[in-house]
């Protein structure tokens, strides 16, 4: 089946304001979901003073809705593919892109994987894919993308989900040094919080965690994956066969505190 750029395009930020509220549900230091026509996500107190609130104390306005002009009942936090939002200052350099493929055109064959730093093994090999526990992939990503610690770990160790399935892959030393959330919402797959250990990075890792996934999405029956890229990750899923959808935006309240950086 063929799907338009506009579905595709709704699909990427919902889910992503989905897995948002799975975290509220959590109800971990005050959490909660928020799922409304005009706004799903969650109000996440922990985070706000932990720099990484517009990941967390947030939610997505899902595409075609409208909103009120005043939002201050909504989290500190809008994402959307609007270029403005009443009462609210947009953070440009947070901006990201949403990206999508349909699952019955993907194509992909990753590359073996480089070899591990310090590994006596010198040829490419094939990882294994296994779940990695959420009690150790909330750490991973804190590490990953230099979070402060804990409560990226408190929050996915406390998530009972049952769409949500995990993907990692171990090192020589049985620890895992990669993974990532999939998130079944409706036909979509969804790719969230894929992270790989600092020592670990570019060797092609995260694109075998995210072809699982893909897989995974084909053998449940889904219709599309799903993701928000980095700027680094951007490059990675193009090649992959992922799309741009469109361009998410960050608008904050004025009341929002400031970033740490």
């Amino acid at each position: 089946m063929s799907i338009g750029a506009s579905e595709l395009a709704r699909r990427a930020i919902f889910s992503f304001g989905e897995m948002l509220a799975v975290l509220g549900d959590t109800h971990v230091a005050g959490a909660a979901a928020m799922r409304l026509p005009h706004a799903v996500g969650a109000a996440i107190p922990l985070v706000v003073e932990a720099g990484s609130a517009p990941w967390f104390h947030a939610a997505i306005v899902p595409a075609g809705a409208a909103l009120s002009a005043d939002t201050d009942d909504l989290p500190n936090y809008l994402w959307t593919y609007e270029s403005h939002v009443a009462g609210r200052s947009e953070l440009p350099d947070l901006a990201m892109p949403a990206m999508a493929l349909e699952v019955d055109q993907y194509a992909h064959v990753p590359a073996p994987l480089r070899p591990e730093p310090g590994s006596a093994v010198t040829g490419p090999t094939e990882p294994i894919i296994e779940p990695i526990p959420l009690t150790v992939l909330g750490p991973l990503n804190e590490r990953a993308y230099d979070s402060p610690p804990g409560f990226v770990g408190d929050l996915m160790g406390a998530v009972r989900d049952a769409r949500v399935r995990t993907y990692g892959i171990r090192g020589r030393d049985g620890d895992f040094i990669c993974g990532a959330i999939g998130l079944h919402v409706g036909d979509d797959m969804a790719v969230h919080y894929v992270a790989t250990e600092p020592s670990q990075q570019r060797r092609g890792l995260a694109t075998h965690i995210v072809h699982a996934i893909v897989c995974a999405a084909r053998g449940a029956g889904c219709h599309t994956v799903t993701l928000q890229a980095s700027k680094d990750g951007c490059p990675v899923y193009t090649r992959m066969g992922f799309a741009s959808v469109g361009t998410m935006r960050v608008f904050a309240k004025a009341s929002a505190p400031p970033l740490q950086h």
